[in-house]
């Protein structure tokens, strides 16, 4: 079964990703400069643009229900708002740092000024928040005898974002979610699709761009990042590194995986995770009905995502072998363009891994309950960022854990 993907082994090379719309084409090099004004100590002081959920949605919603919709689950983009991201003073249009949430909004009115605090901390103004949220505040725990809604709805998590002080800095979507998609499996997925379709969409609206070599930061609303960050050294190997093109930070221990705290690059992360996503639901669309090889089609790209969108990519030993793995592992990249044949500028790729020690770790924690609010960053003036590209630990390449 391995030889179904032989043909579409494609060569992993440095070039530049022409996947998003928003990415910058600059020479070589240093990440670029990045995004709008904000006071992250104190309230908003400047009143700008007026900010509505009832936005045009039209190529958001298409790049989210199209992919996503089937009979198996459904997703409907009930509010979203692009956000400020270049306006007002020290607006920037070329950004450092691209934030991605994805979850329930739980605790966000608690971590969100933290998560400012670090984000500016390690690119200034020139960041930038990306998030999607399932229309609820909070998910109902499975033993709930409670079969109502889940708390809150779409007007209440639109409320909450719509007060916050950052709100400008912070483009989103709201949808309601059915079926699967309201799992913990593919409602994950998801999120990590739909909060880099958000992202285009605001940059395309607002002209903002990204260096290939721009860092993007992963999490969730209920993670409090109570330190700040430094990246720069981080975005240098992404440009020059003989592995940075396909290279993520993540990790494999307990809470600290890669759903809560995910870094990369935003070419890898359009080329590695989106890029598989979406050919994955391409492929099982077309598969619908058909023979096994149709099945093989969609599944292979979709393990690929899936891999890598958890930070496991040919570094962390998968729970399940599947087909095609091996050639992942030994170097092959593949197309998800079109058929997946031959060559291309964008080729999908295990990513390496690299973990960091335990000081990135303790960086960040789950925040449930309503714990940690204050009325400044969670750590003391003149911290130093902590420099994520300190002290990392490569991953040995994984094997598979039995035949494939």
């Amino acid at each position: 079964r391995d030889s179904i993907h032989q043909w579409r082994r494609a060569p992993a090379r440095q070039a530049r990703s022409t996947h998003a719309t928003a990415m910058a084409r600059p020479r070589h090099s240093s990440p670029a400069l990045l995004l709008i004004a904000l006071a992250i100590l104190a309230p908003w002081s400047w009143a700008g643009p007026s900010i509505t959920a009832v936005h045009d949605q039209g190529g958001l919603r298409d790049r989210i229900e199209r992919a996503w919709n089937t009979t198996h689950g459904a997703v409907r983009v009930a509010a979203s708002s692009p956000g400020a991201w270049a306006e007002g003073p020290g607006g920037c249009t070329n950004l450092q740092l691209i934030v991605l949430l994805s979850g329930h909004y739980r605790t966000m009115d608690h971590t969100q000024r933290d998560l400012h605090a670090a984000a500016t901390a390690a690119a200034g103004n020139c960041y930038a928040v990306a998030a999607f949220l399932p229309a609820a505040l909070e998910k109902r725990p499975k033993k709930s005898p409670d079969t109502g809604p889940e708390p809150g709805g779409v007007d209440a998590v639109v409320e909450r974002l719509e007060r916050s002080p950052y709100r400008a800095k912070v483009a989103y979507a709201v949808a309601a979610r059915t079926g699967t998609l309201d799992g913990y499996g593919d409602g994950v997925a998801l999120g990590w699709h739909a909060s880099w379709a958000v992202a285009l969409w605001a940059a395309g609206l607002h002209g903002v761009r990204w260096a290939p070599s721009a860092v993007v930061l992963r999490t969730r609303p209920d993670i409090l990042l109570p330190v700040p960050l430094s990246v720069a050294r981080l975005a240098s190997y992404f440009a020059r590194g003989p592995r940075g093109r396909h290279l993520a930070l993540a990790g494999e221990f307990r809470s600290r995986q890669g759903d809560l705290f995910f870094l990369t690059s935003a070419s890898a992360y359009a080329t590695d995770v989106v890029g598989p996503f979406e050919a994955a639901l391409r492929h099982k669309r077309r598969a619908d009905g058909k023979g096994p090889r149709a099945q093989g089609e969609w599944l292979f790209w979709w393990a690929l995502a899936v891999t890598n969108g958890w930070g496991y990519g040919r570094s962390i030993a998968n729970r399940r072998p599947w087909p095609g793995l091996r050639e992942l592992l030994a170097g092959a990249c593949y197309c998800p363009q079109g058929d997946g044949k031959g060559s291309c500028a964008a080729p999908a790729c295990l990513l390496t891994v690299l973990e960091a020690p335990m000081p990135l770790w303790r960086a960040f924690y789950i925040l449930r309950g309503g714990k940690g609010v204050g009325s400044g960053p969670g750590y003391p003036p003149g911290t130093p960022p902590l420099d994520v590209a300190r002290g990392l630990f490569l991953y040995c390449r994984a094997r598979p854990l039995g035949p494939a």
